[in-house]
């Protein structure tokens, strides 16, 4: 076996990893190990990639990360429009992005173990399977930014996060357009369907909850139908298809635990109603890392509790609002669902339609992720 050292380890290779140990490197730790097990950087994609323009004042990434640019988000229900808003934002290639974030990690001085699988996380150590054979890698500090079905969260004694799982279309559009939509029908319960405009195409998709995922294929297949000749042209066939599952549960009861720390969705910071979580990812991987530098350079691990504050502080009352409202869709009547779509996503009723939705909205950030 070989025995290697660090001060801070990051397990998981997404935006939360990658910018965490990123920040970890600039803010002068001497030694960051990220573990990834994936032998591309992004791949397969599994991220419908639509992010708010706002990333760009967290991390740089070059054009060819952009896929296209959009301008402002539809919301509908059963077909009927019931609000524009402005939502300028990305769609982004989250492959070229996470290989652009993984060149500016390594130029920060981080070393990136890929692929390599992490076999067992202890309190401050991994052992790590790769083609070197199996390595225990000891690290004051382990950020745990693996995903959904984290390992070093069930290290940590969280339980599983629950999940929705998402479905998209790569399909041409009838027409260039820089709106993204989302659709909400009562079958899709607390999901919802989306196009997001890349161009001269379209991903067209649908993020159902667990007890539906049956039918996830079937629905999807039956809103492409009802966009055919509007929105996707008439014959259109997809031209690629990507899927992923979306942690839809709120933020973790904790996300540091001794030496262990969560980010990104291993942690619950995914918006469980819109199903955004890359901005979010981000910028706590960021808070992470810093915190996880300034603990490993004082010699005190407590340190790490900082994180726990600064990022509830930014993203909490969000988050746990955006649950509330989840979970009021997901258990709505169909006599209510309308209702239960205005309350959680905060449109305020139109004058002279009761019921109607019409107001401000939140914008869904991105229907599927890794």
């Amino acid at each position: 076996m070989i025995e290697r050292r660090c001060q801070i380890a990051v397990v998981g290779g997404g935006p939360a990893g990658l910018a965490a140990a990123a920040a970890a490197a600039e803010a002068g730790a001497r030694s960051v190990a990220l573990v990834e097990r994936k032998r591309e950087w992004g791949r397969p994609v599994q991220c419908a990639g639509y992010v708010p323009r706002l990333l760009g004042r967290l991390i740089r990434f070059e054009g060819a990360a952009i896929r296209s640019r959009l301008d402002s988000l539809d919301l509908y229900l059963n077909g009927e429009r019931l609000k524009s808003s402005a939502a300028p934002g990305y769609v982004l290639r989250r492959d070229v992005l996470e290989r652009q974030m993984a060149e500016a990690a390594q130029e920060a001085g981080v070393q990136c173990l890929r692929p390599a699988r992490v076999a067992e996380v202890g309190d401050g150590e991994l052992a790590i399977e790769s083609a070197e054979g199996l390595t225990r890698l000891r690290a004051e500090a382990i950020i745990g930014a693996d995903g959904p079905r984290s390992m070093v969260r069930a290290r940590m004694g969280l339980k599983a996060q629950p999940l929705a799982f998402g479905m998209e279309y790569e399909l041409p559009l009838a027409a260039p357009s820089r709106v993204a939509q989302v659709h909400f029908a009562a079958e899709y319960g607390a999901g919802y369907a989306w196009v997001f405009p890349h161009g001269q195409t379209a991903g067209v998709g649908l993020a159902l909850d667990e007890d539906r995922r049956g039918k996830l294929r079937q629905l999807l297949d039956e809103f492409v139908d009802l966009l055919k000749g509007s929105a996707i042209e008439g014959c259109a066939r997809s031209l690629g298809v990507v899927s992923g599952p979306i942690p839809v549960g709120g933020p973790a009861q904790m996300t540091v635990s001794g030496a262990l720390m969560l980010a990104g969705d291993a942690a619950g910071q995914t918006n469980p109603l819109t199903g955004a979580g890359l901005y979010s990812a981000v910028a706590c991987g960021q808070m992470a890392g810093r915190a996880a530098a300034k603990a490993v350079k004082a010699g005190d691990i407590s340190l790490l509790q900082s994180y726990e504050k600064e990022w509830r502080d930014l993203f909490g009352a969000l988050l746990e609002r955006s649950l509330c409202g989840r979970n009021g869709m997901a258990g709505a009547s169909a006599q209510d669902f309308r209702g239960a779509v205005a309350r959680a996503w905060r449109l305020a009723p139109r004058a002279g339609k009761k019921g109607a939705a019409h107001g401000r909205a939140q914008a869904p950030g991105r229907g599927i992720q890794a």
